[in-house]
């Protein structure tokens, strides 16, 4: 058996879905006979077995389910089953998940072409050990994970709602606000690369954070400079100058204007 992919306790792209101990193993079963159990028993997480070659046979509930080469079975949590036979040569894949779904249902059927395509990208990629190689893995195994959770019924929710809620030129003159701040940006800049006009830019800023875009800037501005200060070793006219501020006292008096006190005060209090 080899472990191909193993969700790391943190920095996950599972966490937003609530997808947690997910690991995903490759067995044959001639090979790992050892890890198959005959007993019957049950999990308290979600279980995905999928036949690449060969057959597996489960009994659940008086039931027996003949897995063969292409076809998958997933199993809820609490399901008492038990491995009944499996044939020569059979290899599959295994996925176990938990994950605060209502899937109550055993199902039995057929793998499409994107999961094939799918597994066969993660177990050529588990060959590749570095970060990159990983990640990709990790989003492969959960698009596998969501396909098939489809074919077995689950209802998905708008979970994104609130993220993309916000207008789209909104989120474009804030992107290009923070990529630029360093520059002496205008409201007429920021309007004109969204390809709106200033009354129009305004009215999206105020609507959604009630304030206006002049004032978003400045904010955003002290907080770079901010983070200039506590985070780096520039000097307060380096960081004038990166700024772009037309004198070193224009900078003192902006930043002591917003934050209230001068900008060498504040990096002592904060270092």
């Amino acid at each position: 058996m080899k472990i191909i992919y193993k969700q790391p306790q943190t920095g996950s792209v599972f966490e937003e879905f609530g997808i947690s101990n997910c690991c995903f193993k490759h067995l044959y079963l001639e090979n790992s006979a050892n890890d198959t159990t005959k007993r019957v028993h049950h999990h308290t997480e979600y279980e995905l077995h999928i036949i690449e070659n060969g057959h597996q046979s489960y009994e659940i509930g008086g039931n027996t389910y003949k897995i063969s080469g292409g076809k998958f079975l997933f199993i809820p949590p609490g399901v008492k089953h038990s491995v009944v036979a499996y044939g020569p040569h059979t290899s599959k894949v295994s996925l176990t998940f938990d994950c605060d779904i209502s899937c109550t249902d055993i199902v039995l059927g057929n793998i499409n072409s994107k999961v094939k395509e799918g597994i066969s990208f993660i177990k050529k990629e588990f060959s590749n050990k570095t970060k990159l190689s990983y990640c990709l893995r990790e989003n492969r195994v959960f698009e596998v994970i969501m396909l098939i959770l489809r074919q077995c019924g689950y209802k998905e929710e708008d979970i994104m709602q609130d993220i993309t809620n916000e207008d789209a030129r909104l989120s474009m003159a804030k992107q290009y606000i923070k990529d630029n701040i360093e520059f002496n940006l205008r409201v007429s800049d920021v309007a004109s690369y969204c390809y709106l006009s200033t009354k129009q830019l305004t009215r999206l800023f105020q609507l959604a954070d009630s304030i206006t875009p002049a004032v978003y800037i400045r904010k955003k501005k002290i907080e770079h400079i901010e983070k200039l200060l506590t985070d780096t070793v520039l000097s307060l006219k380096d960081i004038s100058d990166r700024m772009n501020f037309t004198s070193e006292y224009h900078f003192n008096s902006f930043f002591k204007n917003y934050a209230g006190m001068p900008p060498g005060e504040y990096r002592r209090m904060n270092k």
